[in-house]
């Protein structure tokens, strides 16, 4: 055990490195952090970061103990780790919405007014009391589910008995994962269907609108065009992130249906641990939030903050 627990810890650790950069690089940069996008990709590793830094504290003290600390840990611990997996994908529910009305505004080349820093911060704040009350249903006996611990090694909500695993895995399950993801599917197939959004050619879809114009005999308006390839980039730039979140999915199934013996957990845990050492260097691929990380590194001090041309407006 002492083992795992030293690789979960190294795991965690690595996750909190990257998490915790990219929210210093977001939050500490105010050009950046005026963006209501820029607002909902911090808030997208934050649930990962609380959780991270939960996990090194549990298995450090379990390492430190030999053995689990106390069923009181066992509760915080069920509780992050739901939260984690529950605030990123209702977080990835919230972010598919505000880009399918980015989405739809721009289609006919109309102007799109992203929310207010504090409103994305609020909604931001909505979605994590969700997700904080979802995981906290089994602590509080609200659910016939409860925090078990798995082979000494980790708790996580789990049925107590076969009678109660049908609620766990209709309902509960449904709560913190399935919802979110059923709901970020169809806002993504009706943007598909819909032309707002195409996975190909992504420079083709940006110079679309302009060929439509054309072909109408309209005088293009650039400035729109620009804005909506930014909207469409924007959008081609969230997926792939929404594509990296869905590698939650083999830990969780892993945890789910395995027979419980402690490689299979091992091995969830672990790679569910590892997730952003792929989401966040992704995240730095937006010009504005790569920007601000340049302008933190110490060979850029001194230097000019970042002008806002280089800025993304969206």
């Amino acid at each position: 055990m002492t083992m795992i627990w030293g690789i979960w810890t190294a795991a965690a650790a690595v996750d909190l490195l990257f998490t915790g950069t990219l929210l210093v690089v977001v939050l500490s940069t105010p050009k950046v952090r005026e963006s209501a996008f820029n607002l909902y990709l911090a808030a997208l590793v934050g649930p990962d970061f609380l959780s991270s830094c939960g996990f090194v504290l549990t298995n450090t003290l379990n390492l430190i103990y030999h053995e689990y600390v106390s069923s009181a840990m066992c509760k915080w611990q069920a509780f992050y780790g739901t939260f984690a997996i529950a605030g990123s994908f209702w977080m990835n529910a919230l972010v598919a919405f505000e880009l399918y009305r980015l989405l739809a505004a721009t289609k006919r080349l109309r102007n799109f007014v992203p929310p207010p820093p504090r409103v994305a911060a609020a909604r931001c704040l909505g979605v994590y009391a969700l997700a904080a009350f979802i995981s906290a249903m089994p602590s509080l006996g609200m659910v016939p589910v409860h925090p078990m611990p798995l082979r000494g090694l980790v708790c996580l909500p789990d049925p107590a008995s076969p009678d109660e695993e049908p609620f766990f895995l209709v309902v509960y399950f449904s709560l913190f994962c399935v919802i979110p993801l059923i709901l970020s599917l169809v806002i993504a197939f009706i943007s598909w269907w819909t032309g707002l959004i195409r996975f190909g050619d992504n420079s083709r879809a940006q110079q679309s609108p302009s060929r439509t114009i054309l072909s109408l005999g309209a005088e293009p308006d650039l400035p729109a065009i620009h804005r909506v390839g930014q909207a469409r980039s924007l959008s081609v730039y969230f997926v792939r992130l929404f594509l990296a979140c869905l590698m939650w999915l083999p830990g969780i199934g892993l945890n789910i249906y395995a027979d419980r013996s402690a490689i299979p957990i091992a091995m969830a845990i672990s790679w569910m641990l590892m997730l952003n050492t792929v989401a966040v260097p992704l995240s730095f691929a937006k010009r504005d939030v790569r920007g601000a990380l340049e302008n933190l590194l110490p060979y850029r001090k001194g230097r000019a903050a970042i002008s806002s041309t280089e800025l993304q407006t969206l």
